[in-house]
Order: structure tokens, then C-alpha cells, then sequence
């Protein structure tokens, strides 16, 4: 699979997923599997799949207009991110901020990152992390 037919692939059935198309029939572990085997098939330099493969893989605003990209972590595997977000402020000025592990952020607001922390037995509690 050539980087451009991944790329097609996979923007495709991430908007397929945003937009409902897929319904119930396809579950998220299957979505999973479907991008991992496609990802698995790729060929080309890093170059080459720089230009296809997205740097980001979530973007959040807060109602203040403050912007959160996830970038992607290759080392994480799976398409995945890392602990680190990048915060760009209404102002333009951008920071790291680092979450913790086992936490998955849902929601952002100014002084708060709201979402669920799993503890060593994957036991799921809603959280939030204060913001400096």
C-alpha cells in the first residue's frame, strides 16, 4: 500500500466515523484493526510518509478559545499520541503540557483538563488535572 492509498484510506474512515456513516456496524476495535493493517502495509521513507501520515492526532478547544493539538508519538504505536499536548492561547503563545499516563482528557477549559484516569487494574474514574 503506497503512503497516498493510506492516506485516502484512512481520512476516509475517520470521516465516515465523524459523520455516523459507518452506524454500528463498525466498532471501534474494528476501526482499530482496520488502520493497523493498513499501517502495517506501508512503504516508503520516513520522507515519504512524513508527507502523508498526519502530525496530529486529536485537536480540542476550550471555550476560550484556547486550542489543544495531540502530537502524533510514533514510538506510542497504533497512530497514536503521547503524554504531551501542545496548548496555543487565544494570544498565540503555545506551551507543552504533559498529562498524566492512563489518563484520557475529554474536555478542556481554562484553568481545568477533565476526563478519566485508569488506575493499575483499568478500573476507569472521571478526573481533572489543573492547569498551571
Amino acid at each position: 500500500m503506497t503512503p497516498s492509498q493510506f492516506a485516502l484510506a484512512f481520512f476516509s474512515l475517520r470521516q465516515a466515523e465523524a459523520t455516523g456513516a459507518v452506524g454500528p456496524r463498525l466498532s471501534p476495535e474494528d476501526s482499530v484493526r482496520l488502520v493497523n493493517e493498513g499501517a502495517a502495509q506501508l512503504k516508503g521513507t520516513p520522507a515519504e510518509l512524513a508527507a502523508y501520515l498526519p502530525r496530529y492526532v486529536d485537536f480540542r478547544c476550550s471555550g476560550d478559545g484556547t486550542m489543544w493539538l495531540r502530537p502524533l508519538d510514533p514510538d506510542a504505536g497504533d497512530l497514536q499520541g503521547g503524554l504531551g499536548w501542545i496548548r496555543v492561547s487565544p494570544d498565540g503563545s503555545a506551551r507543552d503540557v504533559y498529562l498524566p499516563e492512563r489518563f484520557d482528557a475529554y474536555r478542556f477549559t481554562p484553568d481545568r483538563v477533565w476526563g478519566v484516569q485508569r488506575d493499575e487494574l483499568d478500573v476507569a474514574s472521571i478526573a481533572w488535572i489543573g492547569l498551571p
